[in-house]
């Protein structure tokens, strides 16, 4: 008999077991690693990445994410530049942008939010509140119109004058 013949066989139960041992410790790892980002250990984990591969793939994500986010920080730098100049150019000296003319509005017409809100605390001696849910109900077109300007930084300094 040769020295091959004598050798054991394998035992593939075992070498399933200690695969599968093996796998789950992989992905275990790379899961545990990548807590804050799910998606991105799920790919690395079905990429069949080591846990250095995933690694160094991440450091490549978040270069790109810091690319992203010093894109946007310029825009709004370039964003904030402007206002300042404009407002220099208003000649305003109280720290807010001046309003855009389209949210002061005609406040005889009342075609604006802050107008209708204004127009109806002085007709019912109402407190702000209740005039911005009343308009806000009443009027929702007027009510969309300003979140839709407010989410665009359009009315920081919109003055509603004094309160109740």
């Amino acid at each position: 008999m040769s020295e091959q013949d004598k050798a054991p066989a394998p035992d593939a139960e075992a070498i399933r077991a200690q695969f599968a041992a093996d796998e789950k410790a992989r992905c275990d790892s790379i899961t545990a690693e990548f807590p804050d980002d799910a998606e991105f250990a799920l790919k690395a984990v079905t990429g069949g990445q080591s846990l250095d591969e995933a690694k160094a793939a991440y450091a490549d994500v978040l270069k790109a994410r810091l690319a992203e986010t010093n894109e946007k920080l310029g825009t709004v730098q370039g964003e904030l530049a402007t206002l300042r100049e404009a407002q220099e150019d208003d000649g305003s000296d109280d720290g807010a942008p001046p309003v855009k003319q389209s949210l002061k509005g005609d406040a005889g017409a009342g075609g604006d939010f802050v107008s209708a809100v204004t127009a109806y605390m002085a007709e019912k001696d109402c407190p702000r509140s209740e005039a911005i849910h009343h308009v806000a109900t009443t009027q929702p077109e007027l009510h969309a119109q300003f979140v839709l300007e407010s989410r665009a930084g359009q009315h920081a300094s919109v003055a509603w004058g004094p309160g109740k």
